[in-house]
């Protein structure tokens, strides 16, 4: 899952064109089936705006520019290495995807625990 920033910074700052860059550059790796893209409201921080945060790992980055998203989409999700240099400063996150990565490490474990596949 890639969650692209949307509060009304991110907006000012390109979330927008990240977003449509993020699809086009998902559907040319062919990653389209496997990789689902979202706007998600204020993530509770605007240091680093747009942010864009990959999961199952949380990875955040930002900010995150139109020119940024090849690299991005071919080192994280192709390749499956973290792109270091476009992540943004460590801090905690607050609100509704602090919640969100809880819930992901939770219901992971549970699956995991219970012998189910996860995805």
């Amino acid at each position: 899952m890639v969650l692209v920033s949307s509060d009304p910074q991110s907006l000012l700052n390109g979330a927008e064109q990240v977003y449509y860059q993020l699809q086009s550059e998902i559907a040319a790796f062919g990653l389209e089936d496997e990789v689902s893209l979202k706007m998600v409201g204020d993530i509770g921080r605007h240091d680093a705006v747009p942010m864009v945060i990959i999961y199952p790992e949380a990875v955040i980055y930002g900010p995150v520019k139109p020119e940024d998203v090849h690299h991005l989409v071919e080192e994280h999700l192709y390749k499956g290495r973290v792109a270091a240099e476009l992540q943004a400063p460590v801090r905690e996150l607050s609100g509704r995807i602090a919640w969100l990565s809880g819930y992901y490490v939770f219901s992971h474990s549970v699956c995991v625990s219970l012998g189910f596949l996860y995805p």
